[in-house]
């Protein structure tokens, strides 16, 4: 017999002594009291083990309960993660294959910027000489008109004067 980590020897110590302090005729009584005390306290520990697992049981059961809500999308979060890696594979190789062509158009439009900016230099150098042209040809204008006004007249003072001969 093993209670309480005690072997049989130590118990019939135990029982000896409590014989001798306590006497033979009050032995039975307290060992009632002690059996009582004993009863009562394993009730109270199987009533608060019992307690504690049903307390504990709840959030078990509720986290449980999560847990089987969160699977239907945790799947579907991971299938439709599959579905995209094929499609993000081919962007991925898309882009890298187009990588070539845009470096080749960036290396042509460097490549074009000299020439551009000579002929933007060379179309604000001939700027200036345009204006003084178009300049000149305003202040021509006014004496071609004047020069144009005695022309037609002398044209049209020898018509009148060949018309009387």
């Amino acid at each position: 017999m093993n209670f309480l980590n005690i072997g049989t020897a130590e118990l019939m110590l135990i029982l000896l002594i409590a014989l001798i302090v306590v006497g033979p005729r009050r032995l039975p009584e307290i060992g009632r009291e002690i059996g009582k005390i004993l009863s009562d306290l394993r009730k109270i520990s199987q009533e608060f083990t019992t307690d504690l697992t049903r307390e504990l049981e709840a959030p078990a059961k509720e986290l449980a309960d999560l847990t089987r809500e969160l699977e239907a999308p945790a799947k579907e979060l991971a299938d439709l993660t599959r579905e995209l890696e094929a499609p993000a594979k081919e962007l991925a190789e898309m882009t890298r294959e187009q990588e070539a062509p845009v470096k080749e158009l960036t290396e042509m439009t460097r490549e074009q910027e000299a020439p551009a900016k000579e002929l933007t230099e060379m179309t604000r150098e001939q700027e200036a000489p345009a204006k003084e042209l178009t300049e000149m040809t305003r202040e021509l204008e006014a004496p071609a008109k004047e020069l144009k006004e005695i022309v037609e007249q002398d044209v049209s003072d020898k018509a009148v004067s060949g018309d009387q001969d």
